[in-house]
């Protein structure tokens, strides 16, 4: 579903209230040569399409309502150090729907070590959380049009989105970010001041302290890109002019350079070969 993820339950809320106009307006249409429209009227005929909709619609609500998340990375204010607490807050009010239940009670230290992917800490596939009426629908189904490769691949899909492969748990720059936040500046650990010091430290010394040498590079593009040396390939003939110009005569005037006769044979075959080109 190609949708922006701050809209994406009310998409699937309205999906499945319009659920049965949809198919029933798809499964109307005649064959069609447009993909789009093929694509729908096969997704639309799938009895398997509402069951994913309603798993959707079931944990959807998870990852939108705690501590108005979304709301809070919307602002324009320093938000960093909320991340991780937020990441956490998450990854807990989640677990119950998918991880063994010892490891709710888990350190945070803890859990960043936990390997999700390991079956050995995940329910079985038939204990997964998808929703009371996924469930229901799911039953119906089984009972009548759908097959059972088709619940297995359900499953091992919700298992896969279970999986919290990109949540950045144990990040360090979350985890020192946490200073920031002004409510817990008595716990606030020097080890996290330096760990960004030195990192805004680096920066700076990255930042030129002139923009000299960019003004000179485009003088010299734009002595060489005139009208009257219009044929000129800026891919070609002035990048090769400007890569000269910049890295040489720097140690001695130009008038003082002398090209070894390895260089001049080189530059007269460079010479013929463009000459050759350009008739």
């Amino acid at each position: 579903m190609s949708v922006r993820w701050l809209n994406l339950e009310t998409v699937v809320q309205r999906l499945l209230k319009q659920h049965e106009a949809l198919k029933s307006y798809f499964e109307s249409e005649e064959e069609s040569d447009q993909d789009r429209l093929a694509r729908l009227k096969k997704r639309f005929s799938d009895p398997m399409t509402e069951v994913y909709l309603l798993f959707y619609q079931a944990i959807l609500p998870v990852f939108t309502s705690i501590n108005c998340i979304n709301l809070m990375l919307q602002r324009t204010a320093l938000m960093i150090y909320l991340v991780r607490g937020f990441l956490f807050s998450l990854v807990r009010n989640t677990m119950g729907k998918f991880s063994r239940p010892e490891l709710l009670t888990v350190s945070d230290e803890e859990l960043v070590q936990i390997d999700f992917s390991n079956s050995e800490n995940l329910l079985e596939v038939n204990k997964l959380f998808i929703g009371f009426t996924t469930k229901q629908v799911l039953n119906r189904l089984a009972a009548d049009t759908v097959e059972q490769r088709q619940i297995k691949k359900l499953y091992a899909g919700i298992r896969d989105f279970y999986l919290l492969k990109d949540f950045p748990l144990g990040h360090e720059v979350l985890y020192h970010a946490s200073f920031y936040n002004f409510e817990l500046r008595m716990e606030a650990d020097i080890s996290s001041i330096e760990f960004f010091i030195k990192r805004v430290a680096k920066l700076v010394l990255k930042i030129p302290h002139s923009n000299a040498d960019a003004e000179r590079v485009f003088s010299i593009i734009g002595k060489n890109k005139v009208k009257s040396k219009s044929d000129l390939a800026l891919e070609g003939t002035i990048s090769s002019l400007t890569t000269c110009k910049v890295n040489q005569f720097f140690d001695e005037p130009c008038y003082q350079f002398e090209p070894s006769t390895e260089m001049l044979d080189k530059a007269k075959k460079a010479t013929l070969l463009y000459n050759k080109a350009h008739q």
